[in-house]
């Protein structure tokens, strides 16, 4: 008992820190200071609904979050430009459309002067296909004949009303003036005023829910929160403009409804739908980046929502693409539009004063630029920047305003370039006009971007929400980001040697836009078919149909109960099966089943944006899908941040600890194989060349005393039946498993097949990989209330280790082996199910181990680097610039070190052979190394050494210098490297220099040679090894008699940078043989200057005086009478990451480099830390147990 409470009390401690830190996680981020963009506005609404069951919010069955969803945006949009007027959620129609700003006056006008129709007078309108239209809408524009022209359906409209019965439909919104603009359209609409009565009550049966106030309070912070009686409000007047559009509709009868704005007009769209009728929303402007209106659906249902039209009618490849994906319902689909406007502007003649004309044609003009103002409250500082930057240039800037932009003038972009085009004729007349003159556009984002690259113009973006839009264009160099002013000049650079590479076939696809209609109009006759057959259910009938479910349950359950009293407990048992049964014959049984599933599937959809936004993970270009259930996600609790939990997963760890291989997740809690198969081509889409992890199982196998429908389907019962259901199935939970073969989600039969399917799709689809993790086993006490629970587990398991067996390409990670290596077995919560953050770190370590091993046929080799601070981080750039498949992995405690080292990865640029990821300890690293380097202080690496040889098998070792610091180590090692027969080198690169090689053979055939290394601060205890090693290589003199000296005279000791370590100055002497003298001098500085070494060679036949550094090389042979000669050619000096990658790349394809090996540099190494430590122990006066160099 005792173990029980504590078992308890950790579960609520564990719980309330997670609230506690999830609290800190959301204050941290609100309270971070920072310039808000539009996007971090609409962000609250993304982040509110990941934190609040928005599709509960129901009236009448109905879903009212649609509704609300785009109010929020409309707001929001509002508030985000300084509106603060806006704050409080009103329905939009009510600031827009309220009967009292449509009064008699203005109708009796409207009908006699614009001939406006009231509903009555519609009996005689009919239609198959309807444009809607606006007053004061941004697609008006004004052609020369001075007539109005909707440029986003015009040109549709124009082509349909040959194919069908068509019109123009305006519906009046306010008793405005703007009524007078209609008499000037080129094609006339017909105008409808809103009724007279506004019908109201809807919502008198609506209950707010209690935490909707607060939830919206704590993320949507620069809204007020809705209260119960302001959203009463709005639905009462969105669902009373509703039922008047199907009235409406009703008397016109169209088949397809054309509009644009969708968000506006949500109760149309509905009334649409209850009727049959298809909506389609015509394309205006961007789609994709931080758009909110067609991005970030993750909240919708599978059947969609009624107030969102059937189909987005899309200019191109890369928004019909992301409607696909972010409009996650079949019910809305995109479809393919092209440009029509853009062809029918070309023709249109240019209206453009003779004034203006001249400027823009006057060839003086190296460069027009067009800066695209759009909704803006000032004018961006970097636009003021570059415009000043250029007064002395031959750039003309020309102005145009957005219809909704403040007005600016010339004067307020410059006041020193004269060459600002700014007039009202500019804001006026078509794009298409100033696009025959202008070659560059500049914009924050503006959709005109794409309109401008149709015509062959070159477009630079200047804020991060622009780059978010264009993203593709940028990385494909389509277009330019211009981030600060000091980039204008070489963006302009490159712009004139750029040769155009826009697909406008991309941009805006090429459709025959009679067809499109006829296509159209095909699809509104399946959406009447299947409206005519939706049979709707009376209220009555499912209640009578519960009452008479919840009966026989009840009965089933006493009689049930009755047996089990009597000890009749096996025929009890039988009669609780029979009544289980009845749970899905309950009438909202389907309902409860697809709300919670709805619920994960939004938590999947949250899950997979974050990693893909995070780790900026293109749809496609991911290298490897998991397909996981809650073991992949972190724990409900943990999503109440602002993150969603998201830096807890292991799916996270994966992509933030690793380079070379990106994963994209669908984690989505009661996931079984089946319902993975059922939706495999949604879940899992494209195979080809990508790894493919399946973490499944555990909800498949675990036996149940309901299946998943019974057990949603008791959210509509009533609680105390419920409650009497629970407590059975609790008390007798043990004898009823015992009664059932394998009662769970997945019975094993189909699991078998499952797995089969599964694997047979994936190869099929030309995967390079499938891994099976494996299902975690229960505890031993588990068997106390789920018998056989244990063998259940193993018997599902061994489905997946004999696919792994059958199949080459299939793998199986056994995840208790990776918990093993979690630190006192802290892998598993409390619930012995799901993963710790330990756990998860573990099993994201894992996962990249075994896939980045497996890289088609070519040989992958695994290289682990050991410490990643300034020179090892260079090893890692030479790493990533080798010929070989690696797959490395790099152990540094340092964060600031880790950062500089991915940074300098980064600088190498993409090399597909290379995958890389950090581990956070030595054990994590993978068991089978084929090379590594140790680049830690000297001070360490002994440790690491026998730490590393003594757990990991390491094939090819390299050492940095100065190797250790006490003797003992170096024969430790050397037996133990003996005993683990690993080939080890040590990085003295000296040997690998070109500059020394012409004069080799005559240097090693000198009998005596005298060798002087001199210079000042250069480190003489830190590099003179390499200059002692590059004597014994040069003269071949490796491994005999060695004596060495730290001269008297001048030695000093300073503290070193690194408080462990000193410094060393002066002169350490010796010979080789007593044939080979040397010196190596480096002086103390007077000012902290550094005078690099030379070095000075002198034999009896040569003589050469060496700067490394500048690549000089001065020479004199005996024979040419001692005469001077400089080396011609060029000698630059080698860095380390040009070094490593030479070195790794001859050791694992020759098992031979050219560096010395360990024993060698051993042979170096005592004699010459011995004499440093005797000659500081002299100086200072006091006895080292070790000499403190690195």
């Amino acid at each position: 008992m005792k173990s029980s409470s504590n078992t308890s009390q950790k579960v609520i401690v564990n719980k309330a820190l997670t609230i506690v830190e999830n609290a800190q996680l959301n204050v941290k981020a609100k309270s971070k200071p920072k310039t808000k963009l539009f996007k971090d506005y609409f962000e609250e609404v993304t982040v509110f609904t990941q934190q609040f069951d928005v599709n509960s919010l129901e009236l009448n069955d109905k879903k009212i979050w649609p509704y609300l969803r785009n109010n929020l945006w409309i707001h929001m949009n509002f508030v985000a430009i300084g509106k603060n007027n806006w704050k409080n959620v009103s329905s939009v129609h009510i600031y827009n459309s309220k009967n009292t700003q449509v009064n008699d006056e203005f109708r009796d006008v409207a009908i006699a002067q614009y001939n406006a129709k009231e509903l009555v007078d519609l009996d005689n309108v009919k239609a198959d296909i309807i444009f809607l239209v606006n007053m004061n809408s941004s697609e008006q524009v004004v052609l020369e004949n001075g007539k109005i022209y909707h440029r986003v359906t015009d040109p549709f409209y124009e082509v349909a009303k040959k194919v069908a019965n068509t019109i123009k439909l305006e519906f009046v919104k306010s008793g405005s003036s703007s009524i007078s603009l209609t008499q000037d359209y080129t094609h006339p609409t017909t105008i409808v005023l809103p009724p007279k009565i506004e019908r109201v009550g809807y919502s008198s049966d609506f209950k707010i829910h209690p935490a909707l106030s607060n939830t919206m309070k704590q993320f949507i912070p620069s809204l007020n929160p809705m209260t119960e009686s302001l959203l009463k409000e709005n639905m009462d007047y969105e669902l009373h403009l509703k039922e008047y559009y199907k009235e409406v509709l009703g008397k016109i009868n169209p088949k397809i409804i054309f509009l644009y704005a969708f968000h506006y007009n949500a109760p149309l769209i509905s009334a649409a739908d209850e009727l049959g009728i298809l909506t389609v929303d015509i394309q205006h402007g961007l789609q994709v980046g931080w758009n909110p209106l067609y991005t970030n659906y993750d909240e919708m249902p599978l059947e969609g929502y009624p107030e969102i039209p059937d189909y987005f009618a899309v200019w191109g490849e890369k928004e019909f693409n992301n409607i696909r994906y972010s409009i996650p319902s079949e019910k809305h689909q995109p479809i393919y539009m092209g440009a029509p406007w853009l062809e029918k502007i070309k023709k249109i003649p240019s209206s453009i004063s003779e004034g203006i004309l001249s400027v823009l044609s006057d060839d003086k003009y190296e460069h027009k630029i067009l800066i695209v103002m759009q909704n803006q409250k000032t004018i961006p500082k970097i636009y003021r920047d570059i415009i000043d930057a250029t007064k002395n240039e031959n750039i003309l800037w020309v102005i145009r305003h957005h219809p909704k932009c403040e007005p600016f003038s010339s004067s307020d972009f410059s006041t020193v370039n004269k060459n600002v085009l700014l007039d009202a004729e500019i804001d006026s007349v078509l794009f298409s006009e100033l696009f025959k003159y202008i070659n560059i556009t500049i914009s924050e984002g503006s959709a005109l971007a794409v309109e401008a690259s149709y015509f062959g113009i070159i477009n630079i973006v200047t804020s991060k929400m622009g780059v978010e839009n264009y993203q593709k264009e940028v990385d494909e160099g389509i277009f330019y980001y211009l981030e600060s002013a000091h980039q204008f000049n070489k963006i302009i650079e490159d712009i004139q040697f750029k040769e155009d590479k826009t697909d406008s076939e991309k941009l805006f696809k090429k459709v025959n836009t009679e067809t499109f209609i006829h296509d159209l109009l095909l699809a509104s006759k399946s959406k009447k078919s299947r409206h005519s057959n939706i049979k709707k259910k009376n209220k009555r009938d499912v209640i009578a149909a519960k009452i008479s479910v919840e009966s026989e349950i009840v009965a089933g359950l006493e009689k049930a109960s009755y047996l089990a009293n009597s000890f009749k407990l096996d025929k009890a048992i039988e009669i609780f099966k029979n009544t289980r049964q009845l749970l899905t014959s309950l009438p909202s049984a389907k309902l409860e089943y697809d709300k919670e599933q709805m619920l994960w599937i939004k938590d999947a959809r949250v899950f997979q944006r974050k990693v893909r936004e995070t780790f900026g993970i293109s749809r496609g270009r991911e290298d490897v899908i998991l397909i996981g259930d809650s073991l992949a996600l972190p724990r409900p609790l943990e999503v109440k941040n602002i993150n969603f939990g998201m830096t807890r997963s292991y799916a996270y760890m994966f992509n933030n600890n690793s380079h070379g291989l990106k994963l994209m997740p669908w984690a989505q809690r009661y996931l079984t194989t089946t319902k993975l198969l059922d939706k495999w081509d949604d879940l899992v889409e494209i195979t080809l060349n990508k790894h493919l992890v399946i973490h499944l199982g555990i909800n498949d196998s675990a036996e149940r005393i309901f299946s998943e429908e019974q057990r949603t389907a008791m959210a509509s019962l009533s609680p105390d039946i419920k409650k009497r259901m629970l407590e059975f199935a609790k008390v007798y939970r043990k004898e009823i498993i015992l009664s059932q073969d394998n009662f769970s989600y997945v019975p094993y039969e189909i699991f078998v097949s499952n797995v089969n399917k599964i694997v047979m799709r994936a190869l099929e689809g030309g995967v390079k990989s499938v891994t099976f993790i494996s299902i975690i086993p229960f505890p031993e006490s588990h068997e106390l209330t789920s018998p056989g629970a244990i063998n259940n587990c193993k018997r599902y398991n061994l489905v997946l280790e004999q696919a792994a067996e059958k199949f080459e390409k299939v793998k199986f990670l056994d995840i208790t082996e990776v918990l093993t290596s979690v630190k006192k077995n802290a892998g598993i919560l409390s619930d012995n199910v799901h993963l710790s953050i330990p756990g998860h770190r573990a099993l994201a370590t894992a996962i990249f181990s075994k896939l980045s091993i497996e890289r088609g046929n070519d040989k992958v080799y695994r290289a682990a680097l050991i410490g990643v601070g300034n020179l090892g981080s260079r090893h890692l750039q030479g790493l990533a610039r080798s010929n070989n498949k690696l797959a490395i992995e790099c152990f540094e405690p340092n964060q600031a070190n880790i950062d500089q080292a991915f940074e300098r990865f980064k600088e190498v640029g993409t090399n597909e052979n290379i995958t890389l990821k950090f581990v956070s300890d030595l054990q994590s690293l993978s068991e089978n190394i084929d090379i590594a380097i140790i680049a830690t202080n000297s001070d360490i690496r002994a440790k690491v050494v026998v730490e590393l040889l003594n757990t990991k098998n390491i094939r090819n070792l390299i050492l940095e210098k100065v190797l250790f610091q006490d003797s003992l180590s170096y024969t430790e090692i050397d037996s133990l490297i003996e005993e683990k027969g690993v080939n080890v080198w040590v990085n003295h690169p000296r040997r690998m220099f070109d500059i020394h090689k012409p004069f080799l053979s005559e240097i090693r055939e000198a009998k005596k040679l005298s060798f002087q290394v001199s210079g000042v601060n250069w480190g003489l205890g830190s590099n003179g090894l390499h200059f002692l090693d590059f004597l014994t290589w040069i003269t071949d003199t490796e491994g005999q008699d060695i004596e060495l000296e730290w001269n008297r005279i001048g030695r000093t000791v300073e503290q070193s940078k690194r408080p462990q370590f000193k410094e060393v100055f002066g002169t350490i002497s010796g010979s080789i043989n007593n044939s080979m003298s040397f010196s190596l001098t480096s002086l103390q500085p007077v000012n902290s200057e550094v005078q690099l070494p030379t070095i000075t060679i002198v034999s009896d036949s040569i003589k050469l005086f060496i700067d490394e550094y500048n690549g000089v090389v001065n020479y004199a042979y005996a024979v040419d009478n001692w005469k001077w000669h400089i080396l011609e050619g060029e000698f630059p000096l080698l860095f380390q990451s040009e070094m490593t990658s030479t070195v790794v790349d001859s050791i694992l394809e020759e098992g031979k480099c050219a560096l010395p090996s360990y024993e060698t540099a051993m042979w170096l190494h005592l004699p010459f830390i011995n004499t440093i430590k005797l000659g500081i122990e002299d100086l200072e006066g006091e006895n080292l147990t070790y000499c403190p160099i690195s």
